[in-house]
């Protein structure tokens, strides 16, 4: 479920509407086979389930744009960086 959150976050800012049709269909599967293989063993709601694919998606938007802020600081740190003398 991680890597489908992480792949249909990064095809959102592609605007691929192909790859985020794909994306989202195969977290529809993954979300399917997990609600019919344990919410029946376990007792997990529907709601409390969707409530959890929420906080995925959440937590990796939140993982992303933290990354690219760590990016930028990198970027920003060797743009600042003088040059040696020759």
């Amino acid at each position: 479920m991680k890597k489908a959150y992480q792949v249909l976050i990064r095809v959102r800012e592609s605007c691929n509407w192909n790859m985020i049709d794909a994306a989202n269909g195969k977290i529809k599967q993954i979300r399917d086979q997990m609600l019919n293989e344990q919410s029946v063993s376990v007792g997990v709601s529907i709601e409390e389930f969707q409530e959890l694919c929420d906080k995925c998606d959440k937590l990796f938007r939140v993982k992303e744009q933290l990354g690219e802020i760590y990016q930028q600081k990198y970027e920003a740190k060797q743009e600042a960086r003088p040059f040696p003398r020759t």
